[in-house]
């Protein structure tokens, strides 16, 4: 209740002191000192009002920064979560791609491996075919060979026949020290030391002389040599006929 007393005595004090001002009149010392308070006063009530103003400002700039902030940590830590679940898809999706890959190369290791046992298999296979196609080529051309060497010796048997030799014995596969002949047809008094081949070539010719040498010795009779075959050029029996090899 004082406050407002005092406050209405003041409020009157300078209610005169404004009229002597507006009147023009000297105004006393304690006058002057409650229009110096008065003016002091009003100018810390507007600086309070001012500074209220600008605090209230303050609080609602900082508040809707606040807000800013807060909206873009709560989006940022949204993102954050969404980008976590991404990444752990993603590490899902490698592990599972990684999964995979073992799985992969695991059944790649398995189909090389059965690739080259079907390999060995099959070079096994190729290797004995090869081998057997061998085996029968080889029997073959020994069957053709013998078939030849019965053809073309019986020839040489009737060649002799109608020179009038009388054989008395027919040693096949006979051995010397210069190699194998094909017959030793023995006749009275004397031997023929046949060879038989498909193609005759001049070196079959000398080595059928030089191996009759050696069946001569051998068998003590005089022995004449012979040389037959499927195929025997001109020159050949020209050379032949020239050594004293008969060619049939």
């Amino acid at each position: 209740m004082s406050g407002e007393i005092i406050s209405r005595w003041f409020a009157g004090k300078i209610d005169e002191i404004a009229a002597k001002i507006t009147e023009g009149k000297t105004l006393a010392p304690d006058e002057s000192t409650m229009v110096l308070y008065y003016l002091m006063k009003e100018e810390v009530v507007k600086e309070s009002v001012k500074t209220r103003e600008a605090v209230r400002d303050l609080e609602t700039r900082l508040t809707s920064r606040i807000d800013a902030v807060e909206r873009n940590l709560t989006a940022g830590q949204k993102s954050l979560e969404a980008n976590q679940k991404s990444l752990e898809a993603n590490q899902k999706s490698l592990e599972a791609n990684q999964k995979s890959l073992e799985a992969n190369q695991k059944s790649l290791e398995a189909n090389q491996k059965s690739l080259e046992a079907n390999q060995k298999s099959l070079d096994n296979k190729i290797d004995s075919n090869y081998a057997k196609l061998n085996k029968a080529i080889e029997q073959l051309r020994s069957d053709l060979g013998l078939v030849a060497e019965e053809t073309f010796m019986n020839r040489v048997l009737g060649f002799l026949e109608r020179k009038g030799e009388k054989v008395v014995d027919v040693d096949r596969g006979v051995e010397t020290p210069r190699g194998e002949v094909d017959a030793v047809i023995v006749c009275e008094g004397k031997v023929y030391v046949v060879e038989v081949k498909l193609k005759v070539e001049l070196s079959d010719v000398d080595e059928v002389k030089s191996r009759a040498v050696e069946v001569e010795k051998s068998y003590g009779l005089k022995a004449l040599p012979v040389i037959t075959g499927a195929r025997m050029g001109k020159h050949v029996k020209t050379y032949a006929t020239g050594i004293g090899v008969i060619t049939v």
